[in-house]
């Protein structure tokens, strides 16, 4: 069924107006589907086209940010959010390695562009990084904790946190690491779920921490930031340290439970 890229709703004057970056990714369709009363989405659509009732669209080109960024400003200023949400971002670490020049846009180049415009039209940014950015595996309780280029991927989140700090004091930073429910195949709950219902093996490393959160909290936690006018870098987590084997041992758990 066609579908028209622009969908504008009646929007409730007391939700704050969020325009957001990287909606049809894990984080952004979870952002939406928990935070659908709290905001009147806008969307940037990008290639890939997720559609939701009651949400505006609106396409912003890369080579307008890249060649034409005052086409940019006027846009947005046009759109008048309260807020800009950035999620949007290249998570491949192989084709980071093999193509950085490819992933450099999403990664840093779009988010200092969008932090610089957000401080000349006073609207609130808020970017989210990763906890992808420190050699040693533990829990990230201390956001001074000095992070670490580990792989190209981290090297260009880390250079876009730098440069949204310099463009723009009052901007929120969100390093995270999560596992949601989500239509991407790629995310580990379904890698692993897949790998069951096909009978395939799957390789998960007893000897790679990480600190995952669900990202119903996760979404909650960004929401209470917000609302709170937060600034400054957050890491936002789970306190418990645990490996991708153990993680899958624990969700092939809970899905057998569920049959039983």
């Amino acid at each position: 069924q066609k579908r028209n890229w622009k969908y504008k709703s009646k929007t409730n004057i007391l939700k704050k107006k969020l325009l957001f970056f990287g909606h049809s990714g894990n984080l952004g369709s979870n952002f939406i589907y928990f935070l659908k009363n709290d905001f009147n989405f806008i969307l940037n659509i990008n290639e890939k086209k997720l559609y939701f009732p009651d949400v505006e669209y609106i396409y912003l080109k890369k080579k307008d940010f890249l060649k034409n960024p005052d086409h940019i400003k006027d846009k947005i200023k046009s759109i008048s959010p309260d807020l800009i949400l950035n999620s949007a971002a290249c998570t491949n670490l192989d084709l980071c390695q093999k193509s950085p020049k490819k992933t450099a846009f999403v990664n840093y180049i779009l988010p200092s562009i969008l932090s610089k415009i957000c401080l000349e039209l006073k609207i609130k940014f808020i970017h989210i990084s990763t906890d992808h950015l420190y050699k040693k595996n533990i829990p990230y309780k201390d956001e001074k904790l000095k992070t670490s280029k580990v792989n190209n991927y981290s090297y260009q989140k880390i250079k876009a946190e730098n440069l949204i700090v310099k463009n723009n004091k009052n901007a929120l930073i969100i390093r995270t690491n999560f596992f949601s429910h989500s239509s991407n195949s790629k995310q580990l709950i379904y890698k692993i779920k897949n790998s069951i219902n096909d009978k395939n093996k799957i390789t998960l490393f007893n000897d790679y921490y990480f600190t995952p959160i669900y990202s119903k909290y996760l979404c909650k936690i960004i929401n209470y930031l917000i609302k709170k006018d937060n600034i400054g870098v957050f890491n936002i987590v789970s306190d418990e340290r645990i490996s991708k084997y153990n993680f899958g041992k624990l969700f092939l758990k809970k899905i057998q439970n569920e049959k039983d």
